[in-house]
């Protein structure tokens, strides 16, 4: 047979691993247990196979009826896990955030433009206060 010898490279992660690692040559996971959330179970068991195939397992807790229910409906679950996917709490297209981040948004693209397409003109100079200012009206 083959004596070559090859090396194992093994990544031992917690749940952050649904969003926080991108090997791409990941080709086989194990899960102990089932995630509390069905999208954090899609992004965590779609680590796998990005360059080569791949395959996750997934190793249930009988004594957790969550995990119990998943393996006794394990083929129909998975043929519609899509449906099953929390709406998330807030978008980055919402109005709030909209509203929240704007100006950030416009204050970091004028800071990031080019001094080329920058409108250049000197400041107004006031040698009197605006009438505003002269009765004390506080905008």
């Amino acid at each position: 047979m083959n004596n070559k010898r090859y090396a194992s490279n093994v990544l031992l992660a917690t749940n952050m691993i649904s969003v926080g690692i991108d090997v791409a040559r990941l080709n086989v996971m194990l899960l102990v247990g089932q995630p509390k959330l069905t999208s954090e179970y899609i992004q965590a068991s779609s680590r796998v196979g990005r360059s080569y195939p791949g395959v996750a397992f997934v190793q249930y807790d009988a004594t957790k009826s969550r995990d119990r229910s998943h393996y006794e409906r394990f083929r129909a679950y998975h043929e519609s896990f899509y449906r099953f996917v929390e709406p998330t709490g807030a978008t980055p297209f919402s109005k709030p955030a909209r509203e929240r981040a704007l100006h950030a948004v416009v204050t970091a693209m004028l800071s990031l433009c080019p001094l080329s397409i920058r409108p250049i003109r000197p400041a107004p100079v006031r040698t009197r206060p605006s009438p505003a200012v002269a009765r004390g009206v506080v905008l």
